[in-house]
Order: C-alpha cells, then structure tokens, then sequence
C-alpha cells in the first residue's frame, strides 16, 4: 500500500480546515454545514477508485500515528460514501462501492477503537458487516468479524471474541484471513488461560498463512493481514497467555512471545518506507516486548530497556487506548528491576507518558 506523503498530509489538512470535523467547528457552523445541499451526482468507476484510494489513506495514517484523528477522517468520508450508496450508485458497481465503503467503516471503527470510543466502533463494524453481506463480500466480512472480536479481547470478554469468530473453512475466504481468525481466537483463549487452545489456533494460525491463495484476494489484504500480522497476533496471545500467570513456570508462553514479536518488529521495520508507514503497529510489539523481557526470568533486562525507549521516543506523539495499556503493562513490568537505574528511568518516562494520555 505506497503512499504519497505530501498527499497524505494534505488530505489531513483538507478534511480538518473543511470542518467535517465536527468538535472544532466554532459554535453553531455544525448546523451550518448541516443545511448545505449535497453535491451528488451518478457515482463512476472513478469515483469507486477514489473512495478505495481515499480508504486506504485513512487505514495509512491509522497505522503510523493512531486512530484519534483517523477516526475523524473515516467517518466524514463513510458519511459521503453511504449517502451515494442509498442514491446514486448504479446496479454494476454497488457491489464494489458497498465492499469500499464496508472497509471503510470497518477501518473506521478499528480507529475509533484504539482511541477508546468503544460504543462508536461497535457502531461502525456493524455498518461494515451490514455492507459486506449486502455486496456478498465473505473476505470482508471475516475481516470485520476479526476486528469485533481482537475488540472483545480488549474489552475482556473472550467469549465474545469466540462467538464473532467461528472457525472457517480454507476455501470460504482468503487464507490470511483464516489465519488471522485462528490468531485473535488464540488471543481469546490465552484471555481464558486456556493454554492447549492457544497453542492449536496457533498452529492454525501458521498452517493457513502458508496456503496459497485460490482466487484474487481484495487489495485491501496486504495491509496488515500478512505474515507480519500473523506474528504479531500470535506474538500477542502469547504475551496474554504469560501475563495470565499460569505459564510463570514453564515460560513457554513467554518465550514464544519473544520468539514471534521480535519476528513482528522486524518485518515492520524492514524498509525505511514501511518502518514510517507502520509506525504505530510497530510501538505495540515493542511495547509486548519490552514488559516481557523485563517481567519474565527467560528475559533479558538491557533487551527490555532498549525496546522500552524506543516506546518511549515515539509514544508521545499517539493518542492511542491501546498503547496507554500496553504501557501500564510495561510500568507494572518495570517494578520487578527497578533498583536499576535504567530501568527506574524508564519507569519514570513511562509514568509522564501515561499522565500526557490522561
């Protein structure tokens, strides 16, 4: 998914001066803008293209700064992009437009997600889930139902995320897809404790990302749903797995956790344009790995400090939920070493980024 910097940015600037914004407008131009009339006109190929372009845009700085102002990005265009569905889409092209815009709102509530907008984000994947089945998308509708349930895990709820995700056939949809199903029903289980569970979803997990693909798979795919997501979802349901406290004693979750997340990082960070791109995802399984080797005694204290700052160097910059818990998982990490000064250090800038995110 290449992306035009200047064309990101300017994107940004144009959806935040135009006011679709909302909470930024001065008081009363919300109602305002509510009365203008709406350009519309008989959406094109074209016009298809653009919304797949513009979505993948959104999904771009979602990955490398977090979903506050992705969120704000995706809903103003879902807007735009439903009302044309409901009127001037015709017959030949509803179908992609309706997937297009299904991603869309399935990246939107990935966004309003991380930045702690719980009920909104259920608002927006089941937007998406009601797109996908009305274009009979089945790789979008796996990809919504995975995101609902890595949301469940989030929120605690496992079973939950293991009714979204029901296991799928290796011919229903894309074998990334089935991976990552059998990734966040890992994550799910290692909630559970459940340890033979989690080590089946993920050999699953590996097993269907090696499959080869039967038919063409939507262009969205690669944006995270790769061998590089496959490593970071299993890395994290190992990390859950050891944070459980069942596992202290063999540490095998623990180790696996390193072995996959360490695997994540560096397939993020491989280029210089995909460790950009990849920015935010990257700080997550720095972050996991970070509290792992500082919590765990198969870790490595100097390994831990320096994925710590790398955390810490960047963070300030997120407004991400998500990230605020991985770094309260980090802070608790830090107590077991504090009589060293580095890591006291660390503790220390972990505390100001969590007071700047309150």
């Amino acid at each position: 998914m290449p992306v035009d910097r200047r064309k990101l940015l300017a994107f940004g600037g144009v959806l935040a001066a135009s006011g679709v914004l909302g909470n930024g407008l001065p008081a009363g131009a919300d109602r305002a803008w509510a009365g203008e009339p709406v350009l519309s006109h008989r959406v094109t190929l074209a016009d298809v293209t653009e919304l797949e372009e513009a979505t993948d845009l959104v999904a771009a700085w979602d990955l490398r700064h977090g979903g506050r102002l992705a969120a704000e990005q995706g809903m103003a265009i879902l807007r735009w992009a439903l009302r044309l569905l409901r009127d001037d889409v015709p017959g030949d092209l509803r179908d992609r437009w309706g997937s297009a815009a299904g991603y869309l709102a399935d990246w939107t509530g990935w966004a309003l997600f991380d930045s702690g907008r719980h009920e909104a984000a259920r608002v927006a994947f089941g937007r998406g889930l009601e797109l996908a089945d009305a274009a009979a998308d089945g790789d979008l509708r796996t990809q919504v139902l995975c995101d609902l349930a890595s949301q469940a895990v989030f929120c605690h709820d496992p079973v939950a995320a293991l009714r979204w995700v029901e296991p799928v056939g290796p011919r229903a949809v894309a074998p990334p897809l089935v991976s990552a199903v059998h990734g966040v029903r890992a994550e799910a289980y290692a909630v559970l404790g459940d340890h033979e569970r989690v080590w089946a979803e993920i050999d699953r997990s590996e097993v269907a990302a090696t499959r080869s693909a039967t038919r063409p798979s939507p262009h969205w795919l690669s944006a995270f749903r790769d061998e590089t997501g496959m490593h970071a979802s299993t890395g994290y349901a190992a990390f859950l797995l050891a944070r459980s406290k069942t596992d202290l004693t063999a540490g095998r979750a623990s180790a696996q956790a390193l072995s996959r997340l360490s695997a994540a990082t560096t397939a993020l960070a491989e280029t210089r344009v995909r460790a950009r791109l990849f920015a935010h995802a990257r700080l997550f399984a720095h972050a996991r790995l970070a509290a792992t080797h500082l919590a765990h005694p198969d870790g490595d204290v100097a390994t831990g400090v320096d994925r710590a700052r790398r955390v810490i160097d960047q963070a300030g910059s997120m407004r991400s939920a998500r990230l605020s818990r991985d770094l309260r998982t980090l802070r608790v990490a830090v107590v077991r070493h504090e009589h060293r000064g580095d890591v006291r250090q660390v503790g220390q800038d972990v505390d100001r980024l969590l007071d700047l995110a309150s």
